[in-house]
């Protein structure tokens, strides 16, 4: 068996013991790839602005943008904080009032009415087990859900640091391989997901600052802590946006009532909408090479498969197989035709 032999059947090996390991231990695995991803947006700087600089001050800055990023983190739970003690009480009083009463809704369509108060009657009847449930799942996973953030920002602190010197140990895990082919392999494959993260960087930071502008135009103390909700929870492609619909809705509500409802709704969709439509298919085309289509075909195939992990790393898995498929698999010729149809 050749030297290239071994290398696809090193790296194809690896892919399936990725998967392996994530249906076997999701959380870890689920930490140390998000870690991956973190480290990069940690490096994307450096790659972008610093190139030139020593390997010395390179470090320096690294410690800079991982402690600039840390922070964010540290305000949007800080912010988180007091924005849930002082609206839980009112959102509690909001909901058994609601609910309390006995609601009917009349419409011109009969079926129309009758499945809206359907579904009226059962959630006043099982709003009890449904805040039991959301509790419980929330205490019982409170443990390894901080678990999981420690690893990610020791992960990938570390990983941000070593990632120059990491080419040095390439022979250690891929034996017996075209080691001058793996390098130029792995090199690759760290420029496209790099190419990635600076395309998620831009719309998230597009998406937090329009979402923040929104809900202060529309009266919200909290604008900055949903800006920074909605430019963090961005870099899980198309869904950064409906998460944030949840905190901004339910402010909404109790600053405004159901009109509050109506403009966070309108600044959400306009969001959304822009997202999807405009920044994520010129932004992420122009990053990837990867024809938006693709893209949201591949984020709706990996979401059922693999739920909210298959939608955050879904271009992440596209670009390795495109990457083995181009290096390994395809000629001079074919990769050229390729770079024309996608």
């Amino acid at each position: 068996m050749t030297s290239i032999n071994k290398t696809k059947l090193w790296i194809i090996g690896y892919f399936f013991i990725f998967f392996l390991f994530l249906f076997i231990f999701p959380s870890v695995a689920f930490s140390l790839v998000f870690a991956v991803m973190v480290s990069m947006i940690i490096n994307y700087p450096i790659k972008i602005f610093f190139k030139e600089k020593t390997d010395k001050q390179k470090t320096k800055i690294r410690v800079i943008f991982a402690l600039i990023i840390w922070g964010v983190l540290v305000l949007l739970i800080a912010l988180a904080i007091p924005i849930i003690i002082n609206s839980v009480q009112t959102i509690q009083t909001e909901i058994l009032k609601f609910f309390s009463e006995d609601r009917k809704v009349e419409l011109d369509s009969k079926l129309l009415s009758d499945s809206i108060n359907s579904i009226l009657n059962f959630l006043k009847e099982n709003l009890s087990n449904f805040l039991i449930n959301f509790v419980s799942i929330l205490s019982s996973n409170i443990t390894k859900w901080v678990t999981s953030a420690v690893i990610i920002v020791i992960a990938a602190s570390y990983i941000a640091q070593k990632t120059d010197s990491l080419k040095k140990y390439i022979w250690m895990v891929f034996p017996g391989c075209d080691q001058k082919k793996t390098y130029l392999f792995l090199h690759s494959l760290k420029n496209d997901l790099e190419s990635f993260i600076g395309g998620q960087i831009m719309i998230a930071i597009f998406i937090g600052v329009m979402v923040g502008i929104g809900a202060g135009l529309i009266g919200l103390n909290e604008a900055l802590f949903l800006g920074l909700l909605a430019g963090v929870t961005n870099f899980i492609p198309y869904l950064g946006v409906v998460i944030t619909a949840v905190p901004m809705v339910l402010l909404s509500y109790i600053r405004h009532g159901w009109w509050g409802i109506i403009f966070a709704i309108i600044v959400l969709l306009i969001a959304n909408q822009l997202e999807i439509w405009f920044l994520s298919p010129k932004i992420m085309s122009k990053q990837v090479k990867l024809n938006w289509f693709i893209i949201l075909i591949s984020i709706l195939a990996f979401g059922d498969f693999l739920g909210v992990f298959g939608v955050l790393f879904a271009v992440p898995i596209i670009l390795v197989v495109r990457r083995f498929w181009k290096d390994f698999l395809l000629r001079e010729e074919d990769k050229i035709n390729l770079e024309k149809v996608i």
